[in-house]
């Protein structure tokens, strides 16, 4: 019986660590520092219907739920994240650093900055 909760919270502290645990390299980047930027691609990894209204073409839009079927269309680039909040961000980066992909900073958009990252791929 020991066992099994011993393998639950093992289970329980994954999970947490993955979503909620900042991931090391990954810095907070202020929204005009993003026009700024060369040779750098500008993810955003939000819902549609939250990110991608715009039509001001800076960065790809890629929703999270689609990133395990599309991550290889993301150029190999140093990649920044647009993120609705910081859980989001978390599973972004954790799981294109496991790909490979350098991840070296992200912005959480607020609710009022819809439509100004994206473009489609």
């Amino acid at each position: 019986m020991e066992f099994i909760y011993i393998v639950l919270c093992i289970a329980l502290l994954s999970f947490l660590y993955k979503r909620h645990m900042p991931v090391f390299g990954v810095k907070n980047i202020k929204s005009n520092d993003f026009i700024s930027i060369d040779d750098k691609v500008i993810l955003d990894i939000r819902a549609y219907n939250t990110s991608c209204n715009g039509t001001f073409e800076v960065a790809h839009c890629l929703p999270i739920s689609y990133l395990n079927r599309y991550y290889k269309e993301i150029p190999n680039k140093p990649i920044l994240l647009v993120a609705s909040d910081h859980v989001e961000k978390n599973l972004a980066a954790r799981f294109l650093k496991s790909r490979g992909y350098s991840v070296i900073g992200y912005y959480i958009a607020s609710e009022d900055e819809q439509g100004i990252f994206c473009y489609n791929f």
